[in-house]
């Protein structure tokens, strides 16, 4: 057992001073401890108090997964998209959606498995069990996907100002040329 010379053991931040054996210097802990006591009061007194109005009602939380679901979809499709051969997208397309498919198709058929009455909420105890560790086990494999994953950087990199400037160019001769012929 760890015994110390003070007549109370020191707190959990305390055993990262110097002088208990730690890596930092007093200083440092005691300014860490001053932040957390500044976060609870900040928290105490600024958000309770001034955005308890801002906090959001069911129907807004409803609202931010719909639109968190819309921008992980589109995400996910434009990087598909963006990571796959010029001649293949047209499949990674279709594999795309048919990974959607078969998720929607696992979501309503496990239902059946846990004899859930109601369409909306299963009252069965281990369908969100179930549900969540599929959910985690999908989770690790994309992580292990995700680090050996080598990010595609296309060598024909597109200088959109470039574009931009022409088709403007275009467009004020093109104008000049009207402006010309009908001044005539």
């Amino acid at each position: 057992a760890l015994t110390y010379w003070e007549e109370e053991a020191p707190s959990r931040l305390d055993l990262g001073k110097d002088k208990y054996g730690g890596p930092f210097t007093e200083e440092e802990v005691e300014d860490v401890k001053t932040v957390f006591r500044l976060l609870l009061l900040f928290h105490l007194l600024v958000i309770k108090v001034c955005c308890y109005k801002y906090i959001p009602g069911i129907l807004k939380l409803i609202t931010f997964g719909q639109m968190f679901t819309i921008l992980t979809l589109t995400t996910s499709l434009e990087f598909t998209i963006a990571q796959s051969p010029v001649n293949m997208r047209g499949v990674m397309v279709g594999m795309w959606f048919a990974s959607l498919g078969c998720g929607y198709l696992f979501n309503i058929n496990i239902k059946y498995l846990f004899h859930c009455h109601n369409e909306y909420l299963c009252t069965a105890p281990y369908y969100y069990l179930t549900k969540s560790a599929v959910v985690f086990a999908i989770l690790i494999l994309f992580v292990i996907l995700a680090k050996n994953y080598k990010y595609r950087v296309r060598e024909n990199e597109v200088n959109v100002h470039l574009i931009v400037d022409d088709h403007y160019q275009r467009y004020i001769e093109q104008e000049e040329e009207h402006n010309v012929e009908f001044s005539h």
